[in-house]
């Protein structure tokens, strides 16, 4: 009982698998490896494979490009060098053929068609011309043989202002630019800013204040003064704000200016006392038609001729002539039209009334004038 016991396991034998070296690897002997050739393929029909060699891409780029197989295609003609030479040289020798031809035509055959063409005869219809009416004047044929009468100068006494001058801006069409507008503080959008029911231009050419009703006259409503000549002794309404300059020293010329540059000249002229003014005119006045002059008065009896532009105004005693005209600054454009007429209507010769028609009398006279305007020559009942 307390003995060895006696092991009746057994130990099965262990079977283990050697896989002994090749024969060519005894003695360092280096194997020969042999591999198997292995074709890859490439799909060319649709869509670029997502990763090809370089000379894969190659064959993929000549098999998808456009033209391929057509050596005619024109982006296959185009990439050829050959046929850009030959191209640009035929168009050259064309473009050469074509101009030799038309130079060769019309030295030779176009000469034969180039006789003149004979202008085209229009047919103008003459508008009826209403001839001037002849002024008398008491000049006679035997004083211009003896010389008695004097040589028309071709020096102008002064520089006239061109016919046809426009205005500048004059928003409510009322006759004064909206720059005169500021002179005589109107509105420059209302015709009638004091809305007595006559117009600015109305009250201005009676010399009544067109900015309110009281007070009624243009001389005392502030923005006029009057200027007296202290030689000749003529008086005359002008802006407040302008300058007056004496061109000469014995007070003949004289300058109403403004700072645009803009002025009015009022010259004074000795006249023989027994010619009359349409000689006058004639002779001292060349470049100037005594057809474009009308009667004029002032508002103080002075008596004379202004032209249709509103522009020059002559002022006729027998001793002396009054010359009255506007000059532009450099722009050409006429600001003070209305100044000028103004002016002209407030004039007034030495030893006249001082007294001015009523408001009665201005209301129950009706002057016509005309007003010029950079567009058209509009009639308006002042």
């Amino acid at each position: 009982m307390f003995g060895h016991k006696k092991d009746t396991t057994q130990t099965e034998p262990l079977e283990v698998k050697v896989q002994s070296m090749p024969k060519d690897f005894y003695g360092g002997a280096n194997p020969v490896v042999t591999f198997r050739d292995v074709k890859k393929n490439v799909n060319i029909s649709g869509e670029a494979p997502s990763s090809l060699s370089k000379a894969e891409k190659v064959a993929y780029g000549q098999t998808t490009t456009v033209g391929r197989g057509s050596p005619l295609h024109i982006v296959n003609l185009l990439m050829n060098g050959k046929f850009i030479v030959l191209g640009g040289l035929g168009l050259f020798a064309l473009f050469a053929g074509g101009a030799g031809v038309y130079y060769w035509y019309q030295s030779n055959v176009g000469t034969v068609n180039n006789a003149p063409t004979p202008p085209a005869i229009l047919t103008v219809q003459t508008p009826e011309i209403t001839p001037a009416p002849i002024l008398e004047t008491t000049t006679t044929p035997s004083e211009i043989v003896t010389g008695t009468v004097p040589v028309v100068s071709s020096n102008s006494l002064l520089e006239f202002p061109s016919m046809g001058l426009v205005d500048s801006v004059d928003l409510d069409n009322d006759g004064l630019s909206d720059t005169a507008e500021e002179i005589f503080q109107t509105d420059p959008a209302l015709p009638d800013t004091d809305e007595d029911s006559y117009s600015d231009t109305h009250e201005i050419f009676y010399l009544y204040n067109p900015a309110g009703k009281e007070p009624m006259r243009l001389i005392e409503a502030g923005t006029m003064q009057e200027y007296i000549n202290p030689v000749f002794n003529y008086s005359l309404y002008y802006p407040l704000k302008w300058a007056v300059g004496n061109t000469k020293d014995d007070y003949r010329d004289i300058l109403f200016s403004t700072l645009s540059g803009d002025n009015i000249e009022v010259l004074t002229v000795d006249k023989d006392i027994n010619q009359d003014f349409v000689t006058w005119f004639l002779q001292n006045v060349p470049g100037e038609q005594f057809s474009n002059y009308g009667s004029f008065e002032s508002r103080f009896g002075a008596i004379g001729y202004e032209r249709s532009d509103k522009l020059v105004y002559f002022i006729v005693t027998p001793e002396r002539i009054y010359i009255l005209a506007y000059h532009t600054s450099e722009t050409k454009i006429v600001n003070y039209r209305i100044v000028l007429n103004m002016i002209a209507r407030s004039f007034k010769l030495p030893g006249a009334s001082g007294n001015m028609a009523s408001l009665e009398e201005m209301i129950s006279q009706s002057a016509t004038t005309t007003v010029v305007t950079s567009t058209s020559a509009v009639t308006s009942t002042y």
